[in-house]
């Protein structure tokens, strides 16, 4: 009985893996037909994040936006280098939220 059930279980998780193996080559297949149209839309996804991540640190972060950089009388968020500049921080910014996609 407990043979039985054990091996009716197993099929049973057995063909819940097979359907979703089969939607995930169905997903990648669509994908990889359509790659051409969804690449705008990852960009645009990947620029509204950034965009999210901007107004974030204009809310929330301490950081030189004008004057000398590395000043000692200003107050710096502890990711950023005394050499960063807006232009390199929104680099970084966007390099980590095209890794985080990618991951």
């Amino acid at each position: 009985m407990i043979v039985s059930t054990m091996k009716s279980s197993a099929e049973a998780r057995l063909e819940v893996a097979k359907a979703k193996s089969e939607a995930l080559q169905k997903e990648a297949a669509t994908e990889s037909e359509n790659s051409e149209n969804i690449q705008p839309m990852r960009s645009h996804e990947a620029r509204m994040e950034m965009s999210d991540v901007l107004e974030k640190m204009a809310k929330d972060g301490k950081f030189v936006v004008s004057g000398k950089t590395g000043s000692k009388s200003s107050t710096h968020s502890p990711v950023l280098s005394k050499q960063s500049t807006p232009i390199s921080m929104t680099r970084k910014m966007m390099n980590d939220i095209v890794l985080k996609n990618i991951i």
